[in-house]
């Protein structure tokens, strides 16, 4: 197998978009929000490049170019939830037990799941936006 003597993933930054670096914690922000991660490995490094970010890692082995490959798609990721967001949808069904889904305060609830008696129901966190409809 051909040894690589590097591995670098460039990360562009979108306008708008700013990444900052302090230590091995990495902070994108945009319009007052941000995320914040701790990326720290004793032989791989994100450092700024223009008009981005760069993984990097000297002579890296087979799990070191795996963690660059998941760091540099959680960069990516963080990018893209600061810029745009993201949306999940989910479609509940049933073949025999009707199951009804309701948002009640910060608490999400599905009623009848298995036919259970007690309820189930999942903290919904701050900022988070929930829409239960019929479509």
């Amino acid at each position: 197998m051909v040894k690589l003597d590097q591995i670098i993933h460039a990360i562009p930054t979108p306008d708008g978009v700013n990444a900052s670096i302090d230590g091995t914690v990495v902070t994108i922000s945009k319009d007052g929000s941000s995320l914040t991660r701790d990326f720290r490995h004793n032989r791989i490094s994100v450092r700024e490049s223009n008009g981005g970010l760069e993984v990097h890692c000297d002579l890296p082995r087979r799990k070191e170019k795996a963690l660059c490959g998941t760091w540099a798609a959680h960069i990516k990721n963080m990018i893209i939830g600061v810029d745009t967001g993201f949306t999940y949808r989910l479609k509940a069904v049933y073949s025999h037990f009707p199951m009804t889904l309701a948002v009640k305060g910060n608490k999400f609830v599905v009623n009848n799941y298995f036919g259970e008696k007690v309820p189930r129901t999942a903290d919904i966190l701050q900022g988070v936006e929930v829409k239960v409809s019929n479509k």
